[in-house]
C-alpha cells in the first residue's frame, strides 16, 4: 500500500549545486532528511562542510569578479528576476506539494507561500529599476551622494519554517542588486531549496551566481 501523502518523483538524493553543477560533498558524506509525519528517512542530502563551503564561495567569487551579473544594467537583471517569478508561479502547485510534505505546512498555506515567493522576486525586480543614485547638499559647502553597486558574495542562511518563501526573501534582494550567493537552507527542510537551481538555470541566471 502506497502512502498518498508522498509526492511523485521525489529526488533519489539532494546534492549541492556549485558553479552550475550538482555535486556530492567533497568527502561524500550525507545526512538523513526525515518525513515530519512519520519521522522516517525519505531522502539523503549532501552534508556541507568546510571544504564544500569554500568550493561554493570560490565559485561565487569567480562569478562576481569575472561574470556578467554584477555588470549588467538593473533593467537586464530585472528581466531575469521577472522570469524567475513567472517560473515559480507556473509551478506553484508542485512547490506547495513538496513544501507541505517536507515541512508539514498545510497545503493551502504552502500554496500561498509559493505565490508569495514569486511576488518577492517581482518586488525586487521592480525596485532596482526604480532606484537611482542620490545626491544632496548638507550644511556648509559639502555635497553627499549615494552610489548603489554590488558588494560581493552573500551568504544566505534560512530557517526550516516556510523555507521556499523565506529563501526568496533573501535571494531576491541579493540577486537583484548584482551580488552572487551561497544559500544554506535548513537541514530539516532542504527539499524545496533544491528546486532553485533548475528555476534559475531556466530563467537565464549566469553560472556561479547561485550556489547551494
Amino acid at each position: 500500500m502506497t502512502d498518498s501523502r508522498i509526492p511523485a518523483d521525489l529526488p533519489e538524493k539532494i546534492q549541492h549545486y556549485i558553479d552550475g553543477e550538482f555535486v556530492d560533498s567533497v568527502d561524500g558524506d550525507t545526512f538523513e532528511v526525515l518525513d515530519p509525519v512519520t519521522n522516517k528517512t525519505y531522502v539523503h542530502a549532501a552534508a556541507g562542510k568546510k571544504a564544500d563551503i569554500e568550493r561554493a564561495v570560490d565559485a561565487a567569487k569567480r562569478a562576481f569578479a569575472e561574470g556578467p551579473w554584477p555588470r549588467m544594467l538593473p533593467r537586464e537583471r530585472s528581466r531575469v528576476l521577472h522570469r524567475i517569478a513567472d517560473i515559480v508561479e507556473s509551478r506553484d502547485a508542485r512547490l506547495a506539494e513538496l513544501e507541505s510534505f517536507d515541512s508539514g505546512l498545510p497545503i493551502t498555506q504552502a500554496l500561498g507561500q509559493a505565490r508569495r515567493a514569486a511576488e518577492n522576486f517581482r518586488f525586487f525586480a521592480d525596485l532596482i529599476v526604480a532606484q537611482a543614485d542620490d545626491a544632496f547638499k548638507v550644511p556648509g559647502k559639502q555635497m553627499n551622494y549615494v552610489n548603489r553597486k554590488p558588494i560581493g558574495v552573500a551568504g544566505l542562511i534560512t530557517p526550516w519554517n516556510t523555507p521556499f518563501m523565506l529563501e526568496s526573501w533573501k535571494l531576491g534582494p541579493a540577486l537583484a542588486t548584482g551580488n552572487t550567493v551561497v544559500l544554506k537552507p535548513a537541514e530539516f527542510t532542504p527539499l524545496s531549496a533544491s528546486l532553485w537551481a533548475g528555476i534559475f538555470e531556466e530563467a537565464g541566471l549566469p553560472k556561479g551566481v547561485f550556489n547551494l
